[in-house]
C-alpha cells in the first residue's frame, strides 16, 4: 500500500502523461496564490518548525468545539504524531513563548478563514494500491490542504505534489460517489500567509485538458494497475494479460 502524499509525490511518470501542464502551470503567477497576511518572522528553531505547525492545526481543531481549549493540552493531542514523524527533534522542545505566539498566529489565521463549523480530517476510502487517507479540513464545499512551510527566497508557497495531493483526494472522493460534495480545492499556507483556491473542474481542464471525471477516473486505474498481483512465471499482471 502506499500513501496519497507518496502517489502525489511519486509517479512522475503518470502524472507527467495525465496533468501535462501542470508543471507549467505551478511555475505561474497563479499557482502563488494571493497574500492574506504577513509571514510570521519570529525566531524559531528549524527543526520545530513541522512540530509547531503540526500544534497549530490540531489546535484549530480543539478551539473548533471548545473555545477555552487549553494550548498546552493540545501539544499533549499532538505528541503521538509529533513522535511517529518528526524522528527525535522533538526531545528538545519546549513551548516557549515564542512558540506559543508562532502557534496562536497560525491557529487565529485558520479559525479567522474557515471559522469553527468546518469537517475536520475528512476521511477517504483507499483504492487500488493506495490506503484509506484524510485531508485537513473541509468547509462548506471546498476542500482545504494545510502547508505551513516557511517562506524562503526563490521557493514557492505551494510545491507541485500539494496540487497533486487535491488531485488524489479529489479523485478518491470520486471513486467514492461523491461522498462529499466538493466544488473547489484550496491549499492555504497560515505560516506566510498564503491562499491557492480555484474550481475543480477548472483547474483540471488547465493542467490536462480533460474533465474531472475522466481523470479521477484515470487515477483510480492506475492505482488499480498497481495492486494487480504480479504472475511469477510470466512477469505481467493480470490486468497486463486482459490488456
Amino acid at each position: 500500500m502506499i500513501s496519497e502524499k507518496i502517489f502525489a509525490k511519486s509517479y512522475i511518470s503518470f502524472w507527467e502523461n495525465h496533468t501535462p501542464w501542470l508543471i507549467d502551470y505551478c511555475s505561474g503567477e497563479k499557482a502563488i496564490g494571493k497574500r492574506m497576511g504577513k509571514s510570521i518572522e519570529i525566531e524559531e528553531n528549524p527543526r520545530h518548525v513541522y512540530i509547531n505547525n503540526i500544534v497549530a492545526t490540531t489546535h484549530f481543531k480543539n478551539i473548533s468545539s471548545d473555545q477555552f481549549y487549553p494550548l498546552e493540552k493540545s501539544l499533549q493531542d499532538s505528541m503521538p504524531m509529533i513522535k511517529l514523524f518528526s524522528g527525535r527533534k522533538w526531545e528538545d522542545y519546549s513551548l516557549t513563548d515564542n512558540y506559543r505566539e508562532i502557534i496562536l498566529i497560525q491557529t487565529e489565521r485558520l479559525e479567522g478563514k474557515f471559522g469553527t463549523r468546518v469537517i475536520h480530517n475528512p476521511f477517504f476510502p483507499g483504492y487500488g494500491i493506495m490506503a484509506n487517507c484524510s485531508d485537513d479540513l473541509i468547509s462548506g464545499t471546498t476542500l482545504v490542504e494545510i502547508k505551513a512551510q516557511s517562506e524562503r527566497q526563490g521557493r514557492k508557497p505551494f510545491r507541485n505534489e500539494d496540487f497533486r495531493q487535491l488531485l488524489v483526494y479529489c479523485a478518491l472522493n470520486y471513486l467514492a460517489n461523491q461522498k462529499f460534495d466538493i466544488k473547489t480545492i484550496q491549499l492555504f499556507n497560515p505560516r506566510i500567509g498564503r491562499l491557492w483556491q480555484s474550481d475543480i473542474e477548472e483547474f483540471v481542464q488547465l493542467i490536462s485538458n480533460s474533465t474531472s471525471a475522466e481523470l479521477f477516473q484515470s487515477i483510480g486505474d492506475f492505482l488499480t494497475e498497481l495492486s494487480d498481483p504480479i504472475d511469477l512465471d510470466t512477469g505481467f499482471s493480470e490486468f497486463d494479460i486482459q490488456s
